[in-house]
C-alpha cells in the first residue's frame, strides 16, 4: 500500500503518471542517464521533459516520444563559461544581470544560454563555444 501511495505521490507531483511515459523514453533515459536521481518528468506538446540530479547538479532532458533525447541542458555558473564566452558577454552586459546559465547539448553540439534578468523582460543569448553569440531572444518570465 506504501509503494501505491508513493507512486500516486510521485504523478502528482511530475504531472504525469510513471505508467504513462512511453518505454522508449524510460529506457533511453535510464540507459543514457544510470546515474541520475530525484527525476521529476512532464510531457509537453507530445515531448518528455525530465529534471533530475547527477553528483548534486540539476539537469533537464528532451525527449522526443521515441526516446531520442533531443536536448540536455546542465544548471552552471557564469564562473564556469568558456573564456571565449565571458569576453564577449563582458563586452555587452553585466553578470549581476545573469539569471540562468545552462550548458546545452543539442545532438553533437553544445552551447550556453545565458538568461538575463532585463526591465524589458528576461533574454536568453546563446553562444558556441568560440564565443559567437549565436542568437538572441526576448522570453516570457515564468516568476521563475
Amino acid at each position: 500500500m506504501a509503494v501505491l501511495l508513493f507512486l500516486w505521490a510521485v504523478s502528482q507531483f511530475s504531472g504525469c503518471s510513471i505508467t504513462e511515459t512511453p518505454p522508449a523514453v524510460l529506457n533511453r533515459f535510464e540507459t543514457q542517464f544510470p546515474e541520475a536521481r530525484n527525476e521529476a518528468w512532464s510531457q509537453v506538446d507530445g515531448q518528455w521533459q525530465v529534471w533530475y540530479k547527477i553528483l548534486g547538479r540539476s539537469y533537464t532532458t528532451f525527449f522526443d516520444t521515441r526516446g531520442h533525447a533531443y536536448r540536455t541542458q546542465e544548471e552552471t555558473t557564469y564562473v564556469d563559461l568558456p573564456d571565449s564566452i565571458m569576453e564577449k558577454f563582458d563586452e555587452q552586459y553585466d553578470d549581476g544581470d545573469i539569471k540562468t546559465v545552462y550548458k546545452v547539448q543539442l545532438g553533437d553540439t553544445t552551447v550556453f544560454e545565458v538568461l538575463l534578468k532585463e526591465a524589458a523582460g528576461n533574454m536568453v543569448l546563446r553562444y558556441g563555444l568560440d564565443g559567437r553569440l549565436l542568437e538572441k531572444r526576448r522570453v516570457l518570465d515564468k516568476g521563475k
